[in-house]
């Protein structure tokens, strides 16, 4: 099994090393109006995770933590695990909400 892996991963390091040379291109898998440069292929990642990714997670974790309170049946440890287990999840996605508009409001004041 290894030594299929490396087979594999050298085979697509050769032919990306030689695509170049070869005076192939590879379209942006983005479109025409993607990111063109590193920086805003990260700026494009993080946005999707925050604005899409990140509501999904929080929505599964407050759908299980009623899923625990619903299935504890009155015992008062698995009630308080059920608690926790929501307001951790509103806590996380209250801090990821919090960091994407700090960020913003930090790259607004540093290039208007």
């Amino acid at each position: 099994m290894r030594k299929y892996l490396v087979f594999i991963l050298s085979l697509t390091l050769i032919t990306l090393i030689a695509a170049p040379a070869l005076g192939v291109t590879f379209p942006n898998p983005f479109g025409e109006e993607g990111p063109q440069d590193v920086v805003s292929l990260f700026n494009s990642i993080i946005n999707f995770l925050i604005l899409r990714v990140a509501p999904l997670v929080a929505m599964a974790l407050i759908i299980y933590a009623g899923y625990l309170y619903m299935s504890s049946g009155g015992n008062e440890q698995k009630i308080r695990t059920a608690h926790r287990a929501l307001i951790w999840a509103l806590v996380g996605f209250a801090i990821v909400l919090l960091s994407y508009s700090i960020s913003n409001i930090i790259k607004e004041v540093l290039y208007g």
